[in-house]
């Protein structure tokens, strides 16, 4: 279990760094740009995250699927790389020569074409990227993982820092500082692990792409839906709402990433191990200890979070206030499907991906509602409500599916954390005194970590353990 605990603090240090990084860049951002501006870069972000999904059609998952059970690694990258690069060139294609659509589209002005050239030409590039990073978490290489999400993060903050000093004080700013980083990490990465690369038709095995689409097309409509219930929100809100909603909750979401980038580096650790986990037929008893584990900890760093939040507004920009009130149900989307990483290998297990779609359905109509309800009352609130139980209600889903196709893995301490996290978070956005929501967020830390204590007593035994080894 220390080996666990090393590789994993190995895989994070990238993202915590990262997430260091990023929480500069938030207030940098705010201070330098206004809400709607905010807004707009932030649809942007929204085009080229669908964008991926599209041409990866879920053969990023097939490849992690199949990446241990196959002895040629470079073979297998370049069947699981060929017809996504082949589906960028087509949509790029048409994003070129629907370039005044789509720019309409996002930004509500026809002439800001420029920035949806750039992505349509730079994409196939970051397909690579995407790929070469999966090789490197299957291999399980921390130390490389995490020195690109440091350099990743830098560049950003790098570039975004100069074009909104020297360039221009718009959204503009913000999607080129995004597409140059990402292009400077793309070519680094490239390089770097050009060995793990090698194109040749002979390469091609039509066996090989068969097992890879079984595997990942039927997890085409989940991850498309999957990713509506992250969008919706922000679709909603350019429907329903103002450009400014948008910035405030674009930037209530960037505080929230910096706890994504956590579930991000466990979710890029965790999937490896637990299938290789799974074909040495380790005992179930250490998926439940990494299960409530993960539970306690994400769950102290949600409410350690809100502990502190009413620092946020000296932080930002005094126009980003808003940002307090809209963040704490946003925190759920990294809690709660970090947990769901651990309680639904069932499904990844029994390769039945189809239940991914049955999952992602439930929690979309759950988004869709209360989207519609609630913006319309509350605005970028309403939105963050709507998404905070949309993943609460998608954990569960994982959850109970897995449970019947693998094992019955206990829920009691899931069940006790999930009351006590929506407890303290509706608190959060309700009250404003100062005193009782900080006795409040004490109180809820004290029952979490009571209702894992015997997972507090393994980690304070494997400390003195290690001690005294030393």
């Amino acid at each position: 279990m220390f080996q666990f605990t090393k590789k994993f603090i190995g895989f994070s240090i990238g993202p915590i760094i990262g997430a260091i990084i990023s929480f500069i860049t938030v207030p940098v951002t705010s201070n330098l740009i206004s809400p709607d501006q905010f807004g707009m870069s932030s649809m942007f972000n929204l085009a080229n995250t669908i964008i991926t999904l599209i041409v990866l059609i879920g053969i990023d998952q097939a490849y992690m699927r199949e990446y241990n059970e196959c002895t040629d690694k470079r073979k297998l990258l370049f069947n699981c790389m060929l017809i996504p690069f082949i589906n960028t060139f087509v949509v790029a294609i048409i994003m070129i020569v629907f370039r005044e659509f789509f720019s309409q589209l996002l930004f509500d002005d026809k002439n800001f074409t420029f920035p949806v050239i750039l992505l349509a030409i730079c994409t196939p590039l970051f397909i690579i990227e995407k790929f070469l990073l999966l090789s490197i978490r299957m291999e399980e290489k921390a130390l490389k993982y995490s020195l690109w999400n440091i350099l990743s993060k830098l560049f950003n903050l790098i570039a975004l820092v100069l074009l909104l000093l020297f360039y221009k004080r718009n959204f503009e700013s913000v999607i080129y500082a995004t597409i140059l980083s990402q292009l400077i990490t793309s070519l680094i990465l490239c390089f770097v692990c050009r060995n793990n690369i090698k194109i040749s038709t002979g390469l091609i095995d039509k066996i090989q792409l068969k097992k890879i689409f079984k595997f990942g097309l039927p997890l085409v409509p989940a991850t498309l839906i999957g990713y509506g219930l992250n969008s919706m929100d922000t679709i909603f809100l350019r429907i329903m709402s103002t450009y400014e909603e948008i910035g405030y909750y674009s930037v209530a979401l960037r505080i929230t990433n910096v706890l994504g980038l956590l579930q991000t580096s466990f979710t890029s650790f965790w999937s490896p191990v637990a299938f290789k986990w799974k074909k040495n037929n380790v005992d179930n008893s250490k998926y439940e200890l990494v299960s409530r584990g993960v539970a306690l900890g994400m769950s102290v760093i949600l409410i350690g979070i809100l502990l502190f939040k009413n620092v946020i507004p000296y932080i930002l920009s005094q126009e980003y206030e808003k940002a307090i009130y809209i963040f704490p149900f946003l925190l759920f989307y990294p809690i709660f499907y970090t947990m769901s990483e651990t309680t639904m290998l069932g499904i990844s297990f029994s390769r039945k991906t189809g239940y991914n779609i049955v999952v992602s359905v439930i929690s979309l109509i759950v988004n869709l509602i209360l989207n519609t309800i609630l913006i319309s009352i509350y605005g970028a609130v309403g939105a963050a409500i709507a998404t905070g139980i949309s993943y609460l209600v998608f954990f569960w889903a994982r959850t109970i599916i897995s449970r019947k196709l693998w094992y019955k893995m206990p829920i009691k301490h899931f069940v006790i954390t999930t009351i006590t996290l929506l407890g303290i978070t509706i608190a959060n956005v309700v009250i404003t005194n100062l005193l009782i929501i900080s006795l409040l967020n004490l109180l809820a830390m004290l029952i979490i970590v009571y209702n894992y204590k015997d997972i507090v007593k393994y980690i304070f035994s494997m400390i003195k353990g290690r001690n005294r080894r030393k």
